[in-house]
């Protein structure tokens, strides 16, 4: 977590995405970093996203990547889970309620916020799609 939380402010976090990842069957990460440079936060992020195989082979995952020093929250979402998120709902989520909190120096809470608003737009997302459809569900 680059520094940026105390102890128990990782064990939260973990505990939280571990419980969302197992909520839908796939992975939320959070990256936390000082810099990308010379990369941009976006492409560095797409790039860890599919070096890791965030979300295995079915790519059900979301890298949130938290630069520090370049002051930048980038994410990126699997294919495997565009069908109940895409990416720029979850780039609306960081950029009007996670980004307000980071411009505040609160990473632990923006970071809490962003595992819960992700969590209601997919689960949302989700209860909105018909049975019929080959959508993953939770």
């Amino acid at each position: 977590f680059a520094g940026l939380f105390s102890q128990d402010e990782q064990q939260l976090l973990t505990e939280q995405l571990i419980e969302f990842s197992q909520k839908y069957a796939g992975e939320l990460v959070i990256i936390t970093i000082q810099n990308t440079n010379p990369v941009k936060a976006s492409e560095y992020v797409f790039w860890l996203f599919n070096r890791w195989q965030i979300g295995d082979d079915r790519h059900k995952g979301i890298a949130i990547l938290l630069a520090e020093e370049n002051r930048r929250v980038e994410s990126e979402v699997g294919y495997g889970w565009e069908p109940i998120i895409s990416d720029p709902e979850s780039g609306e989520i960081l950029d009007t309620v996670v980004v307000p909190q980071l411009k505040n120096g609160d990473y632990f809470s923006a970071m809490q916020t962003a595992i819960r608003e992700i969590d209601k737009l997919m689960q949302s997302n989700l209860d909105s799609i018909s049975p019929e459809t080959d959508s993953p569900k939770a």
